[in-house]
């Protein structure tokens, strides 16, 4: 029993010892390292942000959309984004601050662009149809992750943090809405 200890504690010596332990990984600079929002100001700018980016990548399935039920998903995501602008706008009033920018807003921005390729380059049709969805999807999972995990954290002010869950639980209802799509046009029709 007592060799069995002493091997055990030896082994767990040299475990803990600093020879055999890893070394750290290199710290990036403070420059490289995304921040969290640090004011409502700047979450009034990633609510205004996602307005944007749902208008913008709802448009060209308005546009070019094959399927009737895709056309009618981005005229709901639009209203959505419409609404929110509104509401946004409002709020901005209420909590006497302008929408600015922030790390946040711009790794939103530079993921949906990466989401949408040039709507120009497929053909309309299935094609279309089918790349505008995942790309739709992979938004609106982008937007709730910002809500969620980047904005409604830092949220100040009681309004702006409502306002933030009317926004999430819409994003969460058109994702619902484009994911059963999918699903449906990936069916085969007979």
């Amino acid at each position: 029993m007592s060799i069995c200890r002493s091997v055990v504690a030896v082994a767990m010596l040299a475990v803990g010892s600093p020879s055999a332990q890893a070394a750290p990984a290199p710290a990036l600079p403070s420059a490289a390292l995304p921040s969290p929002p640090a004011s409502d100001a700047e979450l009034l700018g990633v609510l205004a942000a996602i307005h944007a980016i749902n208008r913008e990548a709802a448009a060209p399935a308005r546009e070019r959309g094959t399927d009737r039920r895709m056309r009618a998903l981005a005229e709901t995501i639009t209203r959505h984004a419409a609404a929110g602008q509104r509401r946004l706008a409002a709020l901005s009033v209420l909590l006497e601050q302008r929408a600015v920018g922030g790390d946040t807003t711009d790794g939103l921005r530079f993921a949906a662009r990466r989401a949408f390729p040039a709507p120009t380059s497929r053909a309309r049709g299935r094609e279309f149809d089918d790349a505008w969805l995942e790309g739709q999807i992979e938004t609106l999972t982008l937007v709730i992750d910002a809500i969620n995990n980047k904005s409604r954290p830092y949220a100040r002010a009681p309004a702006l943090q409502q306002e933030l869950v009317v926004v999430v639980e819409q994003a969460a209802a058109d994702l619902f809405a484009a994911e059963a799509l999918r699903a449906a046009l990936a069916r085969p029709t007979s």
